[in-house]
């Protein structure tokens, strides 16, 4: 598995912010990933659904 390398001036940030939750620094890295690929993916579903998908008018009651 392919396993990137994290930027040199990073890992004293990195280091710093998983000592003030008292967690390991690879849970405090994966947790930052998954928390910014779950908004990408949120952001790009918006976009879609409000770019491309059809407006739905609401029918009235006859």
């Amino acid at each position: 598995m392919y396993s990137p390398k994290v930027s040199e001036d990073l890992v004293p940030r990195l280091y710093k912010l998983a000592k003030e939750q008292k967690r390991p620094m690879t849970k405090v890295l994966d947790n930052l990933i998954r928390d910014k690929l779950v908004e990408k993916v949120k952001d790009k579903l918006a976009t879609t659904e409000s770019t491309t998908l059809p407006k739905i008018k609401s029918k009235k009651a006859v």
